[in-house]
């Protein structure tokens, strides 16, 4: 495989595969009752949440602008839509990983 074709391999993480990795962050914060573990998971859920909102927002977006339009634009602009709403959470999101992390706490608690 050469150098486009590995460019053109690329692809944001999937939806489906992120809500994945949350929910086994979650799942493993719960287990081991680590505040800091709970504290990654809950950000990793808001950063899944937050791709979705972002995403929504640049549907509309003309692409005959700067970035051309293409399928590397595709490429690319998810790519950017992750990495704004793994900003957003890691800065402190919108208070969702506050209230995730409220319940792992509570949920690790129960017998």
């Amino acid at each position: 495989m050469n150098e486009i074709e590995n460019i053109n391999a690329l692809k944001p993480v999937s939806a489906e595969r992120r809500v994945d990795q949350a929910a086994s962050r979650l799942e493993a914060a719960r287990a081991s009752q680590s505040p800091d573990g709970a504290r990654e998971a809950a950000k990793s859920f808001e950063a899944v949440f937050l791709t979705q909102i972002v995403d929504a927002m640049f549907t509309g977006v003309d692409t005959d602008g700067y970035f051309g339009g293409g399928s590397a634009e595709k490429i690319w602009r998810g790519f950017l839509v992750e990495h704004i709403a793994d900003a957003f959470a890691e800065r402190g999101g919108v208070g969702i990983a506050d209230a995730v992390m409220a319940q792992i706490i509570q949920l690790s608690e129960e017998p």
